[in-house]
């Protein structure tokens, strides 16, 4: 059972870590294509899995499941298969795409791309910098925008976001596609400027 893996790999590769509650952190990995990825990973019990260069799936393939508390991408991409469950994911670099989540899960977005995609829901979006487009079928309880962009007009599914909260930033989306419940007030002065996309 180990406690760490630091992986760089050039070629595709797989690692199921089984129930270690270790961290897995991955400096590059071989690059992926649009149904594959350089390093397929799956575990029942990681405490972190960090990606900074390469192309990931964390419980990618059909069938496939993972348990990890906190999910970093800080460079590369980093996809999570419909069978991963996570509490947390962040983004500080690279491409998160996240095809899996629930309303008990949390997204924080400083730096790079993350995208909610195919049924994946949220607890909560905390954006401060990068983008976050919101797509697929599932729902979000709660949007923060501190900075950077949240466009949740990536798709053409209709999904909830019950509250928004846009302190700074940019929030796109169409009334048509997505029902927007609350709009909550700014903590600070703000100046808000709506026009067509």
């Amino acid at each position: 059972k180990c406690s760490n893996a630091f992986i760089h790999a050039s070629g595709k590769a797989y690692i199921d870590v089984k129930a270690s509650t270790g961290v897995v952190e991955v400096q590059n990995a071989a690059s992926g294509s649009a149904s594959e990825v350089g390093l397929y990973v799956k575990g029942s019990a990681l405490s972190k899995l960090t990606v900074a260069g390469g192309s990931v799936g964390l419980a990618y393939k059909a069938g496939d499941s993972a348990t990890v508390t906190k999910l970093y991408c800080t460079g590369g991409n980093l996809v999570t298969g419909t069978g991963a469950t996570y509490n947390t994911a962040t983004a500080s670099g690279g491409t998160l795409n996240l095809r899996a989540g629930t309303s008990t899960m949390a997204l924080n977005v400083y730096k790079g791309t993350a995208t909610l995609e195919e049924a994946a829901a949220m607890g909560t979006v905390s954006v401060f910098g990068g983008t976050c487009n919101i797509g697929g079928t599932g729902n979000v309880t709660t949007v923060n925008i501190r900075g950077g962009v949240v466009n949740a007009n990536y798709n053409s599914q209709a999904r909830t976001i019950t509250t928004l909260n846009l302190h700074a930033g940019t929030f796109q989306y169409d009334p048509d596609l997505v029902a927007l419940t609350n709009y909550g007030a700014a903590d600070r002065p703000v100046k808000l400027t709506a026009k067509s996309i």
